[in-house]
């Protein structure tokens, strides 16, 4: 079987149609998730955290995504698996230039992140953090001067490129699922 290819979004006709109360999901729009859905995702186990991000990115109560099928679950996982790919090489700086701008204030979007090698101390805040989705969001908070509530609204391929870049100074794989990991 041929694997299946993903654009930005996916339209999921579900197999079965799904019951709530009196409403009734047919099919389900699912997106990129941002920062705020990968950091709560990964809190979960794996079917909790799927089913958080089909949640957050459909817009539907979590308790839609527990009563999907099996095989609707699997087609949002490679469809939220996808944006997780990226070979890209590194240098010392990244301006890192985001596919939706994040706003900061209300006076204008930010288009770009400049992004830099992490000091100790923000390596520490990250360490901190509960889980690697948001010890990235700390990184890039940390490195790129904006706050940490701005950067959760990135996207999904976003800061996985920055997660690559952080990786690229630790000497790890961009796959490994923490950037802070000292090397011996």
């Amino acid at each position: 079987m041929e694997a299946e290819t993903f654009g930005d979004e996916l339209v999921l006709t579900l197999r079965e149609p799904i019951k709530l109360g009196n409403l009734e999901f047919t099919d389900l729009t699912l997106a990129e998730p941002r920062g705020e859905a990968l950091c709560l995702a990964e809190r979960e186990d794996a079917m909790g955290g799927l089913f958080t991000k089909i949640a957050r990115t459909a817009g539907v109560p979590p308790a839609v995504a527990k009563k999907m099928r099996q095989r609707d679950l699997q087609r949002a996982a490679n469809f939220f698996n996808h944006f997780e790919a990226d070979d890209e090489q590194f240098e010392d700086e990244l301006v890192l230039t985001l596919r939706e701008p994040i706003v900061i204030d209300k006076k204008s979007p930010l288009a770009e992140l400049t992004l830099a090698e992490p000091t100790g101390e923000t390596l520490q805040l990250a360490d901190r953090e509960q889980g690697p989705w948001a010890e990235i969001c700390a990184l890039v908070a940390g490195t790129s001067g904006i706050a940490i509530g701005a950067i959760k609204k990135m996207r999904q391929r976003d800061l996985q490129r920055a997660r690559n870049f952080f990786s690229h100074f630790a000497g790890e794989p961009s796959s490994m699922p923490s950037a802070t990991t000292p090397q011996s």
